[in-house]
């Protein structure tokens, strides 16, 4: 009786030990991202080259375009994984997996939003769409893991499919037949969700704690 005693005394130290940890963790992630959404906010600004001559006017003005629209588009994804963080408490070995993959593929969006402004043809508008849509499942994924002991895997799949097809197939489909306005869906669509006032989602709220 002891001796169960003391392995049940040693289980609750190592259960608060993990919970101690996990939360620890969260926090340490959520830094991170804003460390390293702030360097590459930084090299995008620091890319800008300054104009020498009048000549060089127009090659400015193109490149200030393209910082600020991916200026707007990284800071709504930034947003969002603040909002996604903040529905629980611990962060778990899924946790960072999901949300180094949210950075990897962020960290390529400003050089395929220069492509895309620079040159709108369906290759890159494709690999621009796909890029956008694997950061967007990301963020999605960090969501899950962050809640899931909470969420029903049948429930996650479902919706998870729903939303690949209902953002991927009409794009798909505009991509092929009207590509300049699949350029302006890219473009824009971020800064309107950016600047939309805040509506807390549904499964967020659902889910919090």
């Amino acid at each position: 009786m002891e001796f169960r005693g003391i392995m049940k005394m040693t289980n609750d130290r190592q259960d608060k030990f993990i919970e101690r940890y996990q939360r620890s963790l969260r926090d340490h992630l959520v830094t991170f991202n804003d460390g390293v959404i702030a360097i590459i906010i930084t090299i995008m600004v620091l890319s800008l080259p300054a104009p020498k001559t009048d000549a060089d006017l127009k090659k400015f003005l193109f490149d200030a375009i393209n910082y600020s629209v991916s200026f707007f588009i990284v800071a709504d994804f930034w947003y969002d994984a603040h909002r996604t963080f903040s529905t629980f408490k611990k962060a778990t070995k899924r946790v960072v997996i999901a949300d180094f993959f949210f950075l990897l593929t962020l960290s390529f969006i400003p050089i395929m939003t220069k492509w895309i402004i620079k040159d709108p043809s369906p290759l890159a508008l494709s690999v621009y769409g796909g890029i956008y849509l694997v950061v967007q499942m990301c963020i999605f994924w960090t969501f899950i893991a962050g809640n899931y002991d909470q969420i029903h895997k049948k429930a996650v799949w479902q919706t998870t499919l729903v939303r690949t097809l209902t953002l991927g197939i009409p794009l798909a489909v505009i991509l092929i037949l009207v590509p300049k306005i699949t350029l302006i869906v890219y473009l824009v669509l971020p800064l309107v969700s950016f600047f939309t006032p805040d509506r807390v989602r549904k499964q967020h709220r659902h889910y919090r704690k």
